[in-house]
């Protein structure tokens, strides 16, 4: 509790998270201290005595956080895996390290070990054939490697790269830079540059490579491409222009310092211009650019605030021995009884046993667990495939279950309440069941929704609209005609024709 108060009061003073992290760090060396032989208080300040006095501090605690808006200096092996809005890749004209090819025998984890020829009489030496295969062996794999740290390097950037290397006779590196890309040079390239300027030569925007490997190519030597590039080139003579610029730059600096704004109407009106602009089609982006089937009876009768705040799935769930035994929800027994009508054999639902068979082969291949089987109602399974529409589709030349597909349509023709809106949405869907009958097509949507004399009507309309956004799907993906389509309420045991 002491500590606790003392950590909020020196965070109130100058430098408050610097010294909060360093009562941090103290008590961590404290409790570290603690567990060697010499413990106790009055044997801790003595450590901490003798560190002063031996002038050996450990040093300040860190306070920085990866967020922080600084500028980071790091290896680009640290950098994997982080992104930020500039980097700059240094030293791109620095020498690979293949050191390891240069050794009197060199070695390889596949080939072993490769030596070289030493001929006593003559007293001299040279490469033997191993030795050769194994140095161009572990020199394309060095290569390999560094090409993999060129890439990590490009891709960290957000908004801007710069990409900073020398060469000793530029002009003649130039030059080289004009071969033939193929990989017999990519594997000469003696450093990153090697790699990345010949490709760049090539772009409209490297002008000033060109001019100073002095070629003139024709358009077809210059690649289309979107991107855009900076290319300087620059010698000792521009030090003395940096030098210029700098004293340019305090002008303004102390132009922008002492400056004496003075308003007028002029600047009123172009102020209130860019601060009270509003964006033509700001109820777009409200819309959602992507729905699924059954997120669409959710949209009705919504305004577009509540539109904009959907809600998504919790990221982390609880393990599964922390839930403990739990009842199934509706919606958890339609996920699993889907799951089943899509796996089970349909050759092998003739009875009951045949079904509940299945369903411990499934148990047996940890497809689903034993409480989830248990919460199928196998009797309704039997009596779907028993009735005249689950007989049609057992004896179907061809049935297809879980079909996903992805439809475009205006939101204006989903959503109520939306007009002269031209702006699209993307539905996502899943196709239950269809089977081909002839030359057309016969679409199944099951329901494992509760079914009563009150609410079946209700049901029935709620649903209407996915199994016609099916319809849709599935004729212009299989350029057939859907004959029929149904709704089968599997609580009820009835075939809704829709």
């Amino acid at each position: 509790m002491i500590l606790f108060k003392v950590n909020h009061y020196v965070g109130a003073m100058p430098g408050g998270k610097q010294r909060q992290a360093n009562l941090a760090i103290l008590l961590d060396r404290a409790k570290e201290f603690q567990k060697i032989s010499f413990k106790g208080l009055f044997n801790f300040i003595n450590f901490v005595e003798k560190l002063k006095s031996s002038s050996n501090d450990l040093g300040v605690a860190k306070i920085l956080g990866e967020n922080d808006n600084v500028v980071r200096i790091m290896s680009i092996h640290k950098s994997k895996g982080l992104e930020f809005p500039a980097v700059i890749i240094a030293g791109m004209g620095k020498q690979f390290n293949l050191r390891d090819c240069s050794e009197a025998i060199v070695f390889h984890k596949d080939l072993g070990f490769g030596p070289k020829y030493v001929n006593a009489a003559l007293r001299t030496y040279s490469d033997t054939i191993a030795k050769t295969a194994i140095k161009n062996k572990v020199k394309m794999e060095n290569l390999a490697e560094e090409m993999r740290i060129l890439y990590v390097a490009c891709t960290r950037a957000k908004d801007k790269l710069i990409m900073v290397g020398s060469a000793r006779d530029l002009a003649g590196t130039a030059e080289k830079w004009t071969n033939v890309i193929s990989p017999y040079t990519l594997g000469k390239g003696q450093n990153y540059l090697d790699w990345v300027c010949p490709v760049l030569m090539r772009h409209k925007d490297a002008r000033a490579l060109r001019e100073l490997a002095e070629v003139t190519w024709e358009v077809g030597n210059i690649m289309e491409d979107d991107s855009k590039w900076i290319v300087e080139v620059i010698d000792r003579s521009h030090i003395n222009l940096e030098e210029g610029k700098k004293k340019i730059n305090n002008q303004f600096k102390n132009l922008l310092q002492n400056y004496k704004f003075h308003t007028t109407p002029q600047n009123k009106e172009f102020i209130a211009n860019r601060l009270d602009w509003r964006y033509e089609h700001e109820f777009a982006t409200k819309i959602p650019s992507k729905v699924s089937v059954s997120e669409i009876k959710n949209l009705q009768g919504k305004d577009l605030e509540s539109m904009a705040t959907r809600s998504f799935p919790a990221l982390v769930k609880r393990p599964g021995f922390m839930e403990g035994k739990k009842k199934f929800t509706g919606a958890e027994i339609g996920t699993i009884t889907h799951f089943v009508l899509r796996h089970l054999s349909l050759t092998k639902v003739n009875s009951l046993e045949e079904i509940e068979k299945q369903l411990k082969e499934m148990v047996a291949k940890e497809l689903l667990k034993a409480e989830e089987v248990a919460a199928v109602d196998v009797e309704k399974l039997f009596k779907f495939f028993t009735s005249n529409l689950g007989k049609r589709i057992l004896s179907a030349e061809k049935v297809y279950r879980e079909v996903p597909f992805i439809l475009v349509r205006k939101a204006c023709e989903i959503i109520e309440g939306l007009d002269d809106c031209h702006e699209e949405l993307l539905i996502q869907g899943v196709i239950d069941l269809y089977f081909i009958e002839g030359d057309e097509l016969v679409l199944v949507d099951y329901k494992t929704d509760h079914i009563s004399s009150d609410n079946r009507d209700e049901v029935i309309a709620k649903y209407q609209v996915q199994v016609e956004l099916y319809k849709e799907a599935l004729e212009k993906i299989k350029g057939r005609r859907v004959k029929e389509s149904y709704l089968f309420l599997l609580d009820a045991d009835e075939a809704v024709k829709v």
